[in-house]
């Protein structure tokens, strides 16, 4: 009588071996999130990773439950390695708060290994190059001239804050802006603004303008703007300050501001 062979798979001869049911430590990256997507140049994000090196299909004491979880990005010159014990091995949640020194767009990935197989995750940050009128803060202002458009400027990431001041000669000034709601001049730029404007001693003289004097001049865009007059609001010869930020908590995007 002719015999047939019977074939037993690796798995299965450890499972048979072992004396009871199979079990593999599948590691699972359940969330990996970033608490900044855009951020500029020398700022910091905290990566948080949610997951599970075990993923039960039985029970087995051959098993490791444990596994490494790394933090990589070549371009942004990132290499970390966190080790999750067995202690850790069920539900853990990790924090890792990086720098970024350079602006670029950079893909950050979380990478969960054990013996047996692995999982990965990947989250795009952009990193801008900080400005000079960026500074949130009117001791700090980055100095203008009136009768020029200024149109390099951004609300990035949300929530930033941009301060300027120009040395006030005129019997009057109009401090005018294009942004995203600025439809008459037909203008490219993305954000929506509103802006303030203070005295050289920091009193306001108008605060959170989404819009206001209408120029028809074509010159400057027939768009939005703050009239301020000597006597009223400033003295000649001191420097009026101005605040842009945008209009919105959730805002980012481009404008452009002239001072005539």
């Amino acid at each position: 009588m002719k015999r047939t062979p019977i074939l037993l798979s690796a798995a299965l001869l450890i499972a048979l071996t072992a004396g009871c049911s199979l079990f593999l430590a599948t590691p699972e990256i359940s969330s990996f999130t970033a608490d900044a997507a855009a951020i500029n140049a020398g700022e910091s994000v905290t990566f948080t990773v949610k997951g599970t090196t075990v993923d039960q299909i039985g029970y087995s004491d051959l098993v490791d439950y444990s596994g490494i979880l790394t933090l990589t990005s070549s371009t942004a010159g990132i290499s970390e390695e966190i080790a999750i014990d067995s202690s850790e091995a069920e539900d853990f949640e990790v924090t890792k708060t990086v720098q970024f020194s350079t602006a670029g767009t950079y893909t950050v990935t979380a990478t969960l290994s054990t013996e047996y197989d692995y999982d990965t995750e990947s989250i795009t940050i952009t990193v801008a190059d900080p400005k000079p009128w960026d500074d949130a803060d009117i001791n700090e202002p980055y100095s203008i001239s009136s009768g020029s458009w200024y149109t390099g400027y951004t609300i990035n990431p949300t929530g930033d804050v941009d301060w300027f001041k120009f040395a006030a000669s005129q019997s009057y000034y109009v401090i005018h802006w294009q942004d995203s709601y600025d439809y008459a001049s037909g203008s490219s730029f993305t954000a929506d603004v509103k802006v303030s404007v203070y005295n050289t001693d920091g009193d306001p003289i108008v605060e959170n303008q989404d819009s206001g004097y209408d120029t028809s001049d074509a010159a400057y865009g027939a768009g939005y703007g703050i009239r301020v007059d000597a006597g009223t609001d400033y003295a000649v010869d001191e420097y009026i300050y101005i605040k842009v930020e945008g209009f919105f908590s959730s805002t980012s995007g481009s404008y452009g501001i002239y001072i005539y």
